[in-house]
């Protein structure tokens, strides 16, 4: 029975799985898009279907559809495993991709496996617990969200959950190393040294982008309502080598999708909000989970759309650690906007209103408020014009609270259009406020500028740096087109040239051993040249054109090598008054130099 891994490549076309993600045209035989992992105007991304891999000619990037999702999501193999499983439907229980160290207990799917069996305890102990049952539902959520998203309980007991995974056969390491037990410095009155982190909690578990379990977050929970004032509202996992805060979002592995089709990501600060917005339909919304939005955060989100909204009280701390990231995203081209939350609610509570007064038809209050979210810039502008400060007062607050957000835009025609408005509402004219941007420009430019020196390369390695290089790139081309008509070939197609003939070209300019060696330098980037070539030349003509002048330029840039050891060589012998060898080189120099000669008259010629 083939492996999960050969299933799934069976099952899952690769243009369709990188199709979801970005947009794909076609390209003769193969399909080209814009590069999602790095910058470009032009296409240089192409697919091939035969071979079920991708390479970008322009960062190198290259792989299947296990490579693509690791790279587009951020994700381990394992992870990418799971989410496309998931996609092609195939079972994975039992399988583990072993160590090369031979080390699996050791291994991170062993500690995805503790969670895993963490989090089904949790939700069992839910499922028996009448009052957290009773709240999560007075807060509007289903049972069937409550399944979706697998919120457990953590009951009031000290070693409940150690004792339920030492019993599985889980280690107290591998539970300390994932945040779920805790050490005392010395054992209590009642002999305890190892306690459970979560207490008395209702738990969130937090997914990584595959939905694997790497967390929890617990919100306290009492039967009663009693909590001791010390006792912080949520406790979430510390960070472990699964459980990276600034990489992970609550809530993005059921949201990735839908960010894409909607084009715009909902950034919520609770868990409660994120599970209610869900369940109402706007799948594509995240969860902060007590962090502030990290660039690996923004990287992440933009690979999906470039438009944001933040959804939280204006008032809170995860508002204002938030909006700190909204340079940082405004920097990468994102729109940033904030929705406006009426005073004193959040997220959770206006859905909760919308449901109970779904029944009278009343307007919804989350996608009003949405639906109204207003570009960032525009929001503390609106906030310091409604302060009714003074002319003086407002100039200052401009120039610190909102210039910044203005300069990490990357667009001058989209600065220009705040600039207008603060020029308008300042009663000036737009050159100062320019000026002033200009003036904030230079001074982040001058705290961050380190002066780094490098040797400067002499001309002598500057020049044989780049007939390396113009040597390397000859010869990549000539083996690409060496291995696509050795795969033509064993597939029956019609021959382009000779392979034999190829071989013999290049033996008879460096010898039968190079040949050999390059091939087995190149064999790794089989795929990948087979691809470039395909994709550059489609015509059979062409192809033969190109590779006699190919050839000749390699030839040309072995000579010009030889020539210039030959010239060096004679200097040195020279100075050493070494005669015999004196007329050698001279000889052999001269030699290299008719051949030279021989082959411009060849390029010019066009044969």
């Amino acid at each position: 029975m083939s492996s999960p891994v050969e299933q799934i490549k069976e099952r899952l076309n690769i243009i369709d799985v990188i199709g979801s993600y970005i947009k794909v045209e076609k390209s003769g035989i193969n399909f080209k898009a814009k590069c999602p992992f790095h910058n470009e105007k032009t296409a240089s991304f192409y697919i091939s279907p035969e071979r079920r891999s991708f390479y970008c000619f322009g960062c190198n990037a290259k792989g299947d559809i296990f490579s693509f999702v690791e790279q587009f999501e951020g994700l381990d193999f394992m992870g990418a495993l799971k989410v496309l499983a998931v996609r092609a439907g195939v079972e994975l229980t039992g399988f583990r991709r072993e160590r090369s160290d031979g080390k699996d207990k050791e291994s991170k799917e062993k500690l995805f496996e503790l969670l895993d069996a963490a989090t089904h305890y949790f939700q069992q102990n839910l499922v028996s617990n009448p009052a957290a049952l009773a709240y999560l539902k007075k807060r509007g959520i289903t049972i069937e969200t409550m399944k979706s998203f697998q919120l457990g309980f953590a009951p009031e007991a000290w070693r409940n959950l150690h004792e339920h995974l030492a019993k599985a056969g889980f280690s107290d390491v591998d539970m300390e190393k994932v945040g779920l037990i805790k050490k005392a410095a010395a054992k209590n009155a009642s002999g305890i040294s190892i306690y459970d982190r979560f207490r008395s909690r209702i738990i969130f578990p937090l997914a990584d982008q595959s939905g694997r379990i790497a967390g929890f977050s617990g919100r306290i929970f009492s039967a009663e309502g009693k909590v001791a004032d010390d006792v912080a509202k949520y406790l979430n996992s510390p960070e472990t080598e699964i459980f990276l805060k600034s990489k992970l979002l609550f809530g993005f592995d059921k949201a990735k999708l839908e960010i894409r089709r909607k084009d715009f990501t909902i950034v919520v600060e609770g868990q409660i909000d994120l599970v209610m917005s869900h369940q109402v339909g706007f799948a594509n919304t995240v969860a902060l989970s007590g962090t502030a939005l990290s660039l690996d955060h923004l990287q992440m989100l933009k690979r999906f759309s470039d438009r944001l909204i933040f959804a939280f009280d204006a008032d809170s701390a995860g508002f204002r650690a938030s909006t700190r990231s909204a340079r940082e995203a405004l920097a990468l081209g994102m729109e940033v906007r904030v929705a406006l939350l009426p005073a004193g609610k959040d997220p959770a509570d206006m859905i909760l209103e919308d449901l109970s007064n779904e029944k009278e038809g009343k307007e919804k209050l989350w996608p009003e408020v949405l639906s109204k979210s207003v570009h960032i810039i525009d929001f503390y502008l609106n906030h310091l014009f409604n302060e009714k400060l003074d002319d003086a007062q407002l100039r200052k607050r401009i120039e610190k609270e909102v210039l910044p957000y203005i300069l990490s835009i990357g667009s001058k025609i989209e600065q220009a259009h705040f600039i207008k408005r603060i020029a308008k509402a300042l009663g000036v004219d737009e050159e100062p406020v320019w000026q002033e941007l200009a003036k904030l420009e230079a001074s982040e430019k001058q705290a961050v500028r380190s002066v780094e020196q490098s040797p400067v390369p002499t001309a002598l390695t500057l020049t044989n740096d780049k007939r390396s290089e113009s040597r390397d790139r000859i010869l990549r081309k000539l083996i690409a087109l060496y291995f696509l008509e050795q795969e033509n070939q064993h597939a029956g197609k019609e021959h382009a040239f000779e392979i034999e003939v190829f071989e013999k070209r290049i033996s008879d300019i460096r010898g039968v051993d190079f040949l050999k060696a390059v091939v087995e330098n190149y064999e790794s980037e089989r795929s990948e040249l087979v691809l470039e070539a395909e994709v550059t030349y489609d015509d059979p003509t062409a192809l033969v054109k190109n590779l006699d002048e190919l050839l000749l330029n390699f030839e040309e840039e072995f000579l010009k090598e030889t020539l210039t050891r030959t010239v060096i060589a004679l200097r040195q012998a020279e100075a050493k008054d070494h005669r015999d060898e004196v007329l050698e080189l001279l000889k052999e120099s001269q030699e290299i130099s008719k051949k030279l000669n021989t082959l411009a008259r060849l390029k010019l010629s066009g044969n």
